[in-house]
């Protein structure tokens, strides 16, 4: 949306369909944000406590008491040469 005013030289039509376009777009990005966020949020609950323990913030030894639970981590620790960056980001 911040992007569309800063065409200039357009003629008033385009300029009106630009912003709209804009606005579909950004309507539709954030559903689907709210519809992954829901999707993933038990996801999010199962993996705090591990995480917790793999950054040091929790002890292992509460890690699964009274949890009948179980997810999966595969966490590789390698350097792609990317610039750091994540397709989970």
């Amino acid at each position: 949306m911040e992007q569309a005013p800063l065409r200039q030289g357009l003629s008033r039509a385009l300029e009106e369909g630009l912003q709209a376009y804009a606005g579909e777009q950004a309507d539709m990005e954030k559903q689907i944000r709210i519809s992954w966020t829901a999707k993933w949020a038990r996801a999010r609950e199962l993996a705090e406590p591990i995480l917790s323990v793999a950054f040091g913030v929790a002890p292992v030894q509460g890690l699964v008491e009274g949890s009948s639970d179980l997810i999966e981590l595969d966490i590789e620790d390698e350097d792609d040469g990317g610039g750091g960056g994540s397709d989970y980001e």
